[in-house]
């Protein structure tokens, strides 16, 4: 099976495990001047319903000053806030996986700039 994911899609290959690439992303997410929002182990969710999954875990993260942004430029963008890694274990390794924010805000009126000013804060943290 052939798995296309759209170019907007990013996903990185972590050089650590699973508890360690966690670890420093949530780190490099508070390096960055960003908050860790909230965090959701799809693992276990799933694991509730009978779907065995190796690692699985979801990273929200955003900042207030961006959100000030999104409200005072084109509040119809708040629904894309706040972003999102995903840490995800198989075979192979662990990877994080993201939408791009230059992709996901672009798409408003007034809000390019602030995409690709959130895109870099975005490949930024992700940089082992």
């Amino acid at each position: 099976m052939v798995i296309s994911t759209p170019l907007e899609n990013i996903c990185v290959e972590s050089p650590f495990d699973f508890e360690e690439t966690l670890k420093t992303l949530r780190e490099n997410i508070a390096g960055a001047e960003m908050m860790v929002l909230h965090e959701i182990d799809t693992q276990a969710i799933i694991a509730r319903a009978g779907i065995p999954s190796d690692g699985l875990r979801q990273l929200l993260y955003f900042h207030p000053r961006y959100m000030r942004r999104v409200l005072e430029t084109n509040s119809a963008a708040v629904i894309e806030a706040p972003l999102k890694f995903v840490v995800r274990e198989n075979f192979f390794g662990v990877s994080i996986h993201r939408i791009s924010p230059r992709f996901l805000f672009g798409r408003y009126a007034g809000l390019d700039s602030l995409g690709e000013e959130l895109e870099e804060v975005a490949a930024h943290v992700v940089r082992f």
